[in-house]
């Protein structure tokens, strides 16, 4: 049961080998309803794949043809544009430990997502992150990664209102830092592009607060000619977030 051209609209998997282990996945499905499921719409299997439990996202209710029923996660992100900084902050963590668990959650796949936008992320009522719309992505098989000699993928930063990446560079990597790059890039930096809030998610930050390595950090994130890790940058903004949030909620 091929893919057809690695390709199933906006969703693709980067070799014959993630769509052979992908498929696998769903044995007990009826091969002729998984073949339509996946040409309509592979969100609903990807939900599977990815469960609610384990990743920042809602919960599969059901799925017939196109329509997909989901559990309601709360609101867009620029919902919460004029909330209280602290709070945007708990956010902020949210959004880049999700960024690493799509990368690296998952025993056999990871998932980059290429339709990060504020829209396709809601928050709860208590401030919980969920995406909304795995449609949109890349998925590769761990197991084919590791036959790839060209190692880790790291994402050239482009001008302040482009944004882009190279679906090749990230297939053709057992590891990319797409995920980070793309949540430091689309949603926390301070020239985050539009639809996204004006100066990020952490617009606006209180006078009280000391922050400066945070923002150096989240613009060393997207804007880094050197291949510095990025999750490493990950790591580090994400304890500063840390130590900051414990100390006010």
């Amino acid at each position: 049961m091929p893919i057809r051209d690695n390709t199933i609209e906006d969703f693709q998997v980067c070799n014959n080998l993630t769509a052979l282990h992908f498929l696998q996945e769903f044995n007990g499905k009826n091969r002729k309803n998984l073949w339509t499921i996946i040409n309509i719409n592979a969100e609903p299997l990807l939900l599977e794949l990815f469960n609610h439990k384990y990743f920042a996202v809602p919960r599969l209710i059901g799925y017939c043809g196109r329509a997909v029923i989901e559990q309601h996660s709360g609101n867009p992100l620029n919902s919460i544009e004029n909330f209280d900084w602290y709070k945007r902050a708990k956010v902020a963590k949210q959004l880049l430990k999700a960024a690493e668990q799509f990368t690296f959650g998952h025993a056999k796949f990871r998932l980059y997502l290429t339709d990060i936008s504020p829209d396709n992320i809601a928050i709860s009522d208590d401030l919980v992150v969920t995406f909304v719309d795995l449609g949109h992505g890349i998925l590769i098989d761990k197991s084919s990664a590791i036959l790839v000699i060209s190692g880790s993928h790291y994402t050239e930063p482009f001008n302040d209102d482009e944004y882009g990446f190279s679906r090749q560079e990230v297939c053709g990597s057992a590891i990319s830092d797409h995920n980070v790059y793309a949540v430091c890039k689309l949603l926390l930096s301070v020239t985050a592009p539009w639809p996204m809030m004006r100066n990020g998610l952490l617009h606006s930050p209180p006078p009280e607060l000391n922050a400066k390595d945070l923002f150096e950090h989240i613009e060393q994130c997207v804007y880094t000619t050197e291949k510095v890790s990025r999750f490493k940058l990950c790591a580090k903004i994400q304890q500063i977030l840390d130590d900051i949030v414990v100390q006010v909620l």
